[in-house]
């Protein structure tokens, strides 16, 4: 099989091959895949990977799939020269390998995948990337999330629906892999085989399918020089939506629909931070972020709340949906308004801190989760 997908964010290119019956048994199969996929990540970077990967699939049941697989894939990030401090640029756009054996568990108990009224979605996604599976960078990763959904009336027709999905994802380097804490240098002095853990293998959240108080990837840390985000090893985002029926309306008939929505999380550089901040609601004294003196002490620690509504018109993929998010709490972080070369401090006449958006607009093509 052979698939191409062509845009100005994403190219990607698949080839793969299915053996639907392994060994002749119906509960197996065997998949072999290879990709090029370059996508514009985040404003930080720009990802070009290269992945081939082996996948036994299990179906435990008619709503469980086990899913074993080692994968293969080569990253490298690029146009990051005016975004990331000038110090972590040569680490940072290195072409990297990870060789990393992984699982997948999925329970789907949905009535509906593309309009979910009823019923439980669970995922689970864990690996770990060592050099003894030929990857040049270590690390352990563990993704889960589960989603719920409940009619609140009884007409079928006519039914509000409340759904909720939460997500917590936990990355733990080791070996000569660490997670550098903002404006850090990757590589540590004196100790040549360190390095930092890869743009490209962190968790970013924010946008359209994920925390809609943010611009897209834009949540968590930020680099103090350029004020761009940088990532993280923990992730947390909670999304609740309460989901109406449908109204007749002229021209759109019952074709349109909406929906009130929370969102609550962030990215944290360390998974450590994520479990202490859950219950902290604002960001920390926040001042420091707008002072040069004081900007290396920036705190992104908290969890961010943002309300909003969405309107949603049904066509036969699926809803195109409208979400207009309001962030309750927006992070300040310092910028500063020229590049700096390695070991330069910021000249107070030249720094510019900066306030994230309380605004924000998306435009995707299927629900929320």
């Amino acid at each position: 099989m052979f698939k191409a997908n062509v845009g100005r964010l994403q190219q990607r290119g698949l080839v793969s091959y299915d053996a639907p019956r392994l060994f002749n048994n119906p509960n197996w199969r065997l998949t072999f895949t290879t990709f090029y996929d370059n996508t514009v990540n985040v404003t930080t970077f720009t990802s070009q990977r290269l992945e081939g990967s082996v996948a036994a699939e299990q179906t435990i049941s008619k709503t469980s799939i086990m899913t074993y697989r080692l994968t293969y894939r080569r990253v490298k990030a690029n146009d990051i020269s005016k975004t990331v401090s000038n110090d972590q640029i040569p680490l940072l756009s290195q072409p990297t390998r990870v060789g990393i054996p992984n699982f997948s568990y999925i329970r789907n108990k949905r009535d509906n995948d593309l309009e979910s009224t009823k019923g439980n979605y669970t995922t689970v996604d864990g690996g770990v990337a060592d050099r003894y599976f030929a990857s040049e960078t270590d690390f352990g990763r563990l993704l889960v999330q589960n989603s719920t959904y409940h009619a609140l009336r009884k007409n079928r027709e006519r039914k509000f629906v409340l759904a909720r999905s939460t997500r917590i994802g936990v990355e733990t380097p080791f070996g000569r892999t660490f997670m550098p804490q903002p404006g850090e240098e990757c590589e540590t002095a004196g100790a040549g085989q360190s390095t930092c853990l890869p743009l490209a293998e962190r968790f970013f959240a924010g946008g359209g399918n994920s925390h809609r108080g943010f611009g897209l990837n834009q949540a968590g840390p930020r680099d103090p020089a350029t004020g761009f985000p940088l990532g993280g090893t923990g992730l947390f985002v909670n999304n609740i939506e309460l989901r109406t029926p449908p109204p007749t309306l002229p021209f759109f008939q019952d074709n349109m629909s909406f929906a009130i929505f929370h969102d609550a999380g962030n990215i944290f550089t360390n998974g450590h931070d994520l479990f202490h901040n859950l219950l902290q609601w604002r960001q920390k004294n926040q001042d420091l972020c707008k002072h040069p003196a004081t900007a290396g002490q920036c705190d992104y620690n908290y969890i961010s709340h943002a309300i909003g509504i969405g309107v949603r018109y049904k066509t036969p993929v699926g809803p195109v949906r409208f979400d207009f998010g309001y962030n309750l709490n927006p992070p300040a972080f310092p910028r500063c308004g020229i590049v700096l070369l390695q070991g330069q401090t910021c000249p107070d006449d030249k720094f510019e801190p900066q306030h994230a958006s309380h605004f924000n607009v998306f435009f995707s093509i299927g629900q929320t989760f």
